[in-house]
């Protein structure tokens, strides 16, 4: 219930395409829906669903939501008979974005206005992810779950069309399966799921390493995570660039270049962005709102941050040495694959800084983080209460921040 109050907030008091990246997210779901499960040049998609992102993106000139422009978005036609070209980033394939696409088709079928399709699909994907967090929350380290699940900055992107909402979701899904060793068909399905979703977070099925199965299912779980990771490549790397060359001078092609002829140069600017940046990818993780400009009330964020370390260090079994250290590795990895793939396709080619990272992107793997923190000793668990309470206090001050901002 915490979720879908907050997170319906989030999604309804949000405007439109005041997520990172939400335009490119919006166009690459609909245009799933209009049949390009593979993107690699511009689509043709109906011309409301354009006219919509120009009647609805704030500016500097006017950064504030009025009567009057939400006037004009609600009577935005779908228009389609009329379709442009539409500048589609096909950097994720559709298996991320399945609420999203959902709600594209019916609203396709209905012919829905795009203002009121749009925030229907943001609707849709917060009800897809508090669904299957029922299902994830649950078990000995069900407290872990639920303390990310309810960070405002998960809520936030739960009630969006981005990529991350479904992608964190997987994450939960892959590291709750192999945790609990529920059953083997639910493992690999979940890490086929997250391998088409954001390819780099796999790693997180390298946990089967640690925990007590036959070697054959081991071997079947990183087969799975191949082949998966193979398809999203196949279907994403012809689409692997962001669509903004008149303010970087993207090149994905000469970035790889750069990174084979010089990886002395690349790893001295992994140094550089983490030394730079770390401490904003740590605060920002709890909750960065907007575009990534509205921050929290730094008394919120420690409180996050506290609540986050007692779970941690209270709640669930603990984990042996060996799969506390395997989770570590699989962070570290999961990270730098991260790093690298913006370097790839957002930054500008042979430059010295890595755009687009953010404190979101350690989401999906926080809650197996939590878990490596266990202190045996302690044998009083955090009450879920506090965690609901801790929870519901963020997020009035992060729906405040919102509201002060656009409103």
């Amino acid at each position: 219930m915490i979720a879908l109050v907050f997170g319906a907030a989030y999604a309804l008091k949000t405007p439109a395409f005041e997520v990172p990246d939400e335009v490119a997210h919006y166009w690459r779901a609909t245009a799933a829906a209009y049949g390009h499960v593979v993107v690699g040049a511009r689509v043709a998609l109906p011309r409301g669903y354009r006219v919509i992102v120009w009647a609805l993106t704030l500016t500097p000139d006017a950064p504030r939501v009025t009567p009057e422009r939400i006037r004009n978005a609600k009577g935005v036609m779908l228009q389609d008979e009329y379709r442009d070209a539409t500048p589609v980033a096909g950097l994720y394939s559709p298996a991320t974005y399945v609420p999203q696409i959902v709600a594209a088709a019916v609203a396709r079928a209905a012919k829905v206005r795009p203002y009121f399709s749009f925030f229907a699909g943001r609707l849709a994907t917060l009800v897809f992810c508090v669904a299957a967090l029922v299902f994830i929350c649950r078990g000995p380290f069900r407290a872990h779950f639920l303390a990310v699940a309810l960070l405002p900055m998960s809520l936030f992107l739960f009630g969006s069309w981005s990529a991350d909402a479904l992608t964190i979701v997987a994450g939960f899904l892959v590291t709750a399966l192999l945790l609990q060793r529920v059953d083997d068909t639910a493992v690999l399905a979940a890490v086929a799921w997250l391998s088409l979703c954001k390819p780099p977070y796999v790693l997180l099925a390298l946990l089967v390493l640690a925990v007590p199965a036959q070697r054959k299912f081991k071997a079947l779980v990183i087969a799975v995570m191949i082949a998966g990771t193979m398809a999203a490549s196949a279907m994403t790397m012809t689409g692997m660039e962001m669509p903004n060359p008149r303010y970087r001078p993207i090149d994905t092609r000469a970035q790889f270049r750069f990174v084979a002829a010089d990886p002395l140069h690349f790893l001295a600017v992994l140094a550089h962005d983490t030394r730079l940046n770390g401490r904003d990818y740590l605060e920002s993780m709890t909750g960065r709102l907007g575009r990534y400009e509205l921050k929290l009330p730094r008394w919120t964020t420690w409180m996050l941050w506290l609540l986050l370390l007692a779970v941690g260090v209270t709640c669930g079994p603990p984990l042996p040495l060996r799969a506390r250290l395997l989770m570590w590795a699989i962070a570290i990895a999961v990270w730098l694959a991260t790093l690298t793939y913006l370097y790839l396709t957002s930054s500008i080619a042979g430059g010295d800084v890595i755009e687009g990272t953010q404190g979101r992107y350690i989401l999906p793997m926080l809650p197996a983080l939590l878990a490596t923190l266990r202190v045996r000793a302690l044998c009083i668990p955090l009450p879920a209460v506090v965690i609901y309470a801790v929870a519901i206090v963020a997020n009035v001050m992060g729906i405040r921040v919102l509201l002060a901002h656009y409103w």
